[in-house]
């Protein structure tokens, strides 16, 4: 995995699993985690990858030579190993079929989230646009007030958590801000309709 990536959270029974959406990679240390959590039995990763059908699949997934990573494991006190969709899948059948259901519905929702997070740089796009032809709006006050009216915090790392409910009112906050701004509205105008449009 590269050095800078692009991690998003996904919530699941009140953890986190980690995804990068650089190279569409999941970490399966933080599902086997909530597993444990879960139900108090312990799934060992290295015993999935030590697995002899899993190894069979790596090196098939391997020989597609697609590009794209399949596994990167990092060993050190805090380890973690990062895999494609189709093992993180695998490891979540491996678990249980609770997981397995689950699995397979994550990434059903990944897919639809993925297009939406598409559609979603489209409308920032239109909104910065808007404001870098108004003489009035400001980048950063612009990005704060979406992102507070969205997810209720100024953090911009809010934005990786957010689940596809979510990303259609962001999506919408964005659209109407833009011809809010080309209407040469005031910021607080603008913040009224917008907490009048949730």
């Amino acid at each position: 995995m590269p050095s800078k990536t692009a991690i998003i959270y996904r919530d699941y029974l009140w953890l986190d699993i980690r995804q990068n959406i650089d190279d569409i990679t999941f970490n399966i240390t933080d599902l086997a985690k909530i597993h444990f959590n879960k139900t108090w039995q312990r799934k060992d990763v290295s015993e999935f990858i030590k697995n002899k059908s899993t190894e069979e699949y790596i090196s098939y997934l391997i020989s597609l030579n697609t590009g794209n990573p399949v596994l990167e494991v990092k060993r050190w006190k805090f380890g973690w190993t990062w895999v494609c969709k189709e093992l993180f899948i695998d490891f979540a059948m491996w678990i249980s079929i609770e997981f397995k259901h689950w699995a397979i519905n994550f990434i059903i929702q990944w897919l639809q989230l993925a297009w939406k997070r598409n559609e979603l740089k489209d409308w920032y796009k239109a909104m910065t646009k808007a404001i870098a032809e108004s003489w009035s709006a400001n980048y950063r006050e612009e990005a704060t007030m979406i992102n507070v009216l969205c997810t209720g915090s100024c953090a911009s790392n809010q934005r990786a958590r957010l689940w596809i409910d979510k990303m259609k009112q962001l999506d919408q906050l964005q659209m109407t801000n833009a011809s809010l701004i080309k209407a040469w509205l005031s910021l607080e105008q603008r913040k009224d309709i917008l907490v009048k449009s949730l």
